[in-house]
């Protein structure tokens, strides 16, 4: 069945990541070439596999998890790692499951749209190692 949107969370560990709009995370595995000289057809096998995403929020500068986002880039840490990001879909109270893993923040932006907006933060993570998949909690 199809799940709708609201209520969904990004969270570093237990704590939640405020004023989120939206989130996307990207599964993606390296195709890898095994075709022979006798196949009519190329195939292929999988190879190394990884994820990585994006998320947009409104910008509040009081909130610690997005200052936990901002400072993995801002503190010139050497591994610019953010541990346990969660991206949960949620309906109610009922959560379908979630993805979580270890990231690296490779890009944030803040965007101030003018008068007629408000100041929204968005990032981009690339996964380092596998993430985990739960249905549901």
């Amino acid at each position: 069945m199809p799940s709708k949107g609201q209520g969904a969370t990004v969270r570093i560990g237990s704590n939640a990541v405020g004023e989120i709009q939206d989130y996307e995370i990207a599964l993606s595995a390296e195709a890898i070439e095994d075709t022979c000289v006798t196949d009519t057809w190329r195939t292929y096998k999988q190879g190394i596999r990884s994820f990585s995403g994006s998320l947009r929020a409104w910008f509040d500068e009081e909130d610690t998890s997005q200052d936990t986002l901002r400072d993995a880039i801002l503190s010139g840490s050497s591994t610019g790692e953010v541990s346990n990001l969660r991206c949960e879909d949620e309906y109610g109270t009922t959560s379908r499951g979630y993805i979580s893993g270890t990231v690296v923040l490779t890009e944030i932006r803040v965007r101030n749209p003018g008068i007629s907006g408000i100041i929204e933060m968005s990032c981009n993570f690339q996964g380092t190692g596998m993430p985990t998949r739960t249905d549901s909690v």
